[in-house]
């Protein structure tokens, strides 16, 4: 069994190809307890190999000596430490056992996650960063990490079958987080598992990709671009990042648990079927302005105040499209869809994919006179719709 403390972390050395991990939570009851207590009686030895014993000494030293009152005080007062927390822990796991919680190991910090059901959509129910970490506990078949105070969740307990790879992804992470000038140079990247599941996705619900153009020396994320070419079925080319759902983007955990608002994106766009889709085209200005559009918008998501989601508009800078485009609107990916078009990979991440629309100077300026009158008139959208407007 290993503490591992900020302190031990000076000497560690991030290797630079750690990858997040998903943890399951430890769902049977009775070795939830005991993993828990097996770590206090590790890391309270005062309390657990001093105090009790003391404790015990002073009870039956006073019913020899005829001190029965402070010895059922000593005896209660032991009995609610220990009923206290066992409740409290009780209904630490009821809380998560029952929503068959995981735990997600995280560059950006731990979460507790859950699925929504037919294993479509993981939703976060509560997570903290990697500063907020106080300390954790490692053994041969489980885990907890410790919070601090003003952590949003106190605890996070998780199994795991390979305790060297957790602590060594731990400790790596955990040390980004303190030491922010040593993981320069850490690329965000999916695993090959991951990158399969995704790519594998993209060719059956939105074509065949022909190639995968990968990203040279990125800085903090590799977002490579697949080229989906036009088909018999889809009259459209399409671009794809893969990489920018690395990135948990910072939406509210309020908003994605009552509007599934994804905190995980990879972005589309649509071209027509004419448009040159080989690599010297796409290298060009004339034709390679979307590749230019799509990676400068993936790479906002780094901002931990930038987030994306169906109907927003943002403006574009110049030079990343055509003149006449001055902003660009997320839209669900063709074929149309209700909603958003996720998928769950195998390490628990949901991805979510935008259609990245070009609009015009009046485009931009309509779309901003319907959200004023949405805002002024709650029943706007339903008038439209009923053609009373």
């Amino acid at each position: 069994m290993i503490n591992i403390t900020p302190k031990s972390l000076a000497d560690w050395t991030i290797a630079g190809d750690e990858k997040d991990l998903r943890q399951d939570f430890i769902k049977d009851r009775r070795s939830f307890m005991k993993a828990y207590w097996n770590d206090r009686s590790l890391s309270q030895v005062m309390t657990i190999y001093v105090m009790l014993p003391l404790g015990v000494g002073l009870f039956v030293a006073s019913l020899v000596f005829g001190f029965f009152p402070k010895a059922l005080v000593l005896l209660l007062t032991f009995l609610v430490y220990y009923l206290r927390n066992s409740r409290v822990l009780g209904k630490y796991h009821d809380v998560f056992g029952e929503n068959a919680a995981f735990v997600m190991i995280e560059s950006t910090g731990i979460y507790y996650v859950m699925n929504t059901g037919a294993g479509t959509y993981n939703l976060p129910l509560v997570g903290d960063s990697w500063k907020d970490v106080r300390r954790v506990h490692l053994s041969d078949d489980h885990a907890i990490i410790y919070l601090k105070r003003r952590a949003t969740c106190s605890m996070y307990f998780m199994r795991t079958d390979n305790p060297e790879a957790l602590g060594r992804t731990i400790r790596s992470y955990w040390k980004m987080a303190l030491y922010p000038d040593e993981a320069k140079g850490f690329v965000r990247s999916y695993s090959e598992e991951d990158r399969t599941a995704l790519m594998d996705f993209i060719d059956k619900n939105y074509g065949a990709i022909s190639l995968c153009w990968k990203e040279n020396d990125p800085e903090y994320v590799r977002t490579d671009i697949a080229i989906i070419p036009a088909d018999g079925e889809r009259t459209y080319n399409t671009l794809s990042t893969i990489g920018c759902g690395t990135i948990r983007m910072g939406v509210p955990l309020k908003l994605q648990q009552e509007h599934r608002i994804p905190d995980r994106v990879e972005l589309m766009i649509h071209l027509p079927s004419g448009w040159k889709m080989d690599i010297e085209s796409l290298t060009g200005e004339e034709y390679g302005w979307p590749v230019v559009l799509l990676g400068q918008t993936a790479s906002m998501v780094e901002n931990p105040d930038v987030w994306y989601g169906w109907g927003d508009t943002i403006t574009i800078g110049e030079g990343l499209a055509p003149e006449k485009y001055s902003g660009i609107m997320f839209l669900c990916p063709l074929p149309e869809v209700d909603g958003y078009t996720r998928v769950t990979l195998p390490s628990g991440k949901s991805v979510a994919f935008l259609q990245v629309f070009p609009l015009t100077k009046e485009d931009m300026e309509h779309v901003e006179e319907l959200k004023q009158n949405i805002s002024n008139d709650p029943n706007f959208v339903e008038k439209v719709l009923e053609n009373r407007i």
